[in-house]
């Protein structure tokens, strides 16, 4: 009887050892599941965080040119082989625009493209619904929005045209002399350069040729786009 006890004893003790060598593989197993499940985790995160990049835009070179010409839609005949015909030549023409819709425009464009030359024409469609001063403000920040953006490009202000109404002709006389003094004064790294058109559009007492301009006098007729390219292949030259 004590033999069959002593037996039974020895089958529980092995049975217990059995079940703790049991417990002990399945909690090596589990520990070694935790760590491949974390190295595979981390694996996963690495190319997820990978394959994000591909999301990430990638700056471009800008494509660098020579001269541009943006303003209103007085330069809309400008003719880029007569102005500047060795040169890579952008002519960007928006039709109404005033000194912020300019600034806006060449700041979408600056972020793909850059110019050695910038000329800028704006403020006609300013006058005469406000003042001359008003006016002359507004264009010098154009100017001065343009430097900022580009600031080592050369950059010109090409004057308001002189127009055929007495009415008008001072302010517009003020507004060019306002912008090219402001152009001149500041800071050299804000400064930027200008040109008249009355050598053009005026005889020599000053008075304005009604055949450079449309019936509107304002718009260019095609005598005037003449004028107006001589103008500005003049102005491109001393820059």
């Amino acid at each position: 009887m004590d033999e069959l006890e002593r037996s039974l004893k020895s089958k529980d003790e092995e049975i217990i050892e059995l079940k703790n060598f049991q417990k002990q593989v399945a909690d090596s197993f589990a520990e070694k599941l935790r760590k491949q499940d974390a190295v595979i985790a981390e694996l996963r995160s690495i190319i997820e965080k990978d394959s994000s990049l591909d999301d990430i835009p990638v700056s471009q070179p800008k494509a660098d040119h020579d001269l541009l010409v943006i303003g209103d839609s007085i330069v809309r005949d400008i003719t880029d082989s007569v102005i500047n015909p060795d040169g890579d030549t952008t002519v960007k023409c928006l039709p109404g625009a005033r000194p912020d819709d300019v600034i806006a425009e060449f700041r979408k464009m600056s972020s793909s493209a850059s110019y050695k030359r910038i000329v800028v024409h704006v403020g006609t469609n300013l006058i005469p619904k406000y003042s001359p001063a008003y006016t002359a403000d507004k264009i010098v920040q154009c100017m001065e929005s343009i430097r900022e953006l580009a600031p080592t490009s050369k950059i010109a202000f090409s004057h308001i045209l002189p127009k055929e109404s007495n009415r008008l002709l001072p302010g517009i006389n003020f507004i060019n002399h306002r912008v090219a003094r402001s152009g001149m004064s500041g800071p050299p790294r804000s400064r930027f350069g200008h040109a008249g058109h009355s050598f053009n559009f005026c005889n020599s007492f000053g008075q304005v040729d009604a055949r450079l301009f449309k019936k509107d006098g304002i718009h260019l007729s095609d005598l005037g786009v003449k004028q107006f390219n001589c103008s500005i292949k003049s102005l491109i030259s001393k820059n």
